[in-house]
Parts: C-alpha cells; sequence; structure tokens
C-alpha cells in the first residue's frame, strides 16, 4: 500500500512540475507581450496623440503587466518558504 501512496507521490510530483514550467512560461509571454505592446504605444504617442482606445489599452496593459508581475512575485514569496520549510533555517542547528 504504502508503494502505490509513493508512486503516486512521484507521478504527481511530475505532472506538478510539468504544470509549473508551462505556466511560469505563459506567464512570461504574457508579460513580454505587454511590455512590448506598450512601448509601442509610448513610442507613437511621442509622434501623435493617442486616440481613446489606445489610451483604454495602454491602461489595460498597464494593469495586466502590474498584476503579472505581483503573481511572480508570489509565486517566488511561496517558493521561498518551500524551500525554507523543507531545508530549514540555517540557525537551527546553532539552537538545540
Amino acid at each position: 500500500m504504502g508503494s502505490l501512496k509513493g508512486q503516486m507521490a512521484v507521478k504527481l510530483k511530475g505532472v506538478l512540475k510539468k504544470w509549473n514550467v508551462g505556466a511560469s512560461n505563459v506567464l512570461e509571454k504574457r508579460t513580454i507581450e505587454s511590455e512590448d505592446r506598450i512601448k509601442e504605444i509610448d513610442e507613437a504617442s511621442e509622434h501623435r496623440m493617442l486616440t481613446e482606445q489606445e489610451m483604454k489599452e495602454l491602461k489595460n496593459l498597464n494593469v495586466e503587466l502590474w498584476e503579472a508581475i505581483k503573481f511572480k512575485e508570489f509565486i517566488w514569496r511561496q517558493k521561498s518558504r518551500m524551500t525554507w520549510l523543507k531545508e530549514g533555517d540555517a540557525n537551527c542547528a546553532f539552537f538545540p
């Protein structure tokens, strides 16, 4: 029975790793696309007045970019906590 749980845990870990890589790639791609489009609109604004639609798009892109950055920050914070829980604090050996 323990062997079955171990096999399931290994499979789950593999699936989660694949999902994590895929999800982070999607997030990174979305961030880059938003940054590129913001640059395009900024360059256009240097040569002419932006239309109402471009202004709305710029606002939405900035919000989307901000949310993606905050989400990446959240993910890194969670990963650091998992590492700390798994490996412990460097000072744990000092305090018995």
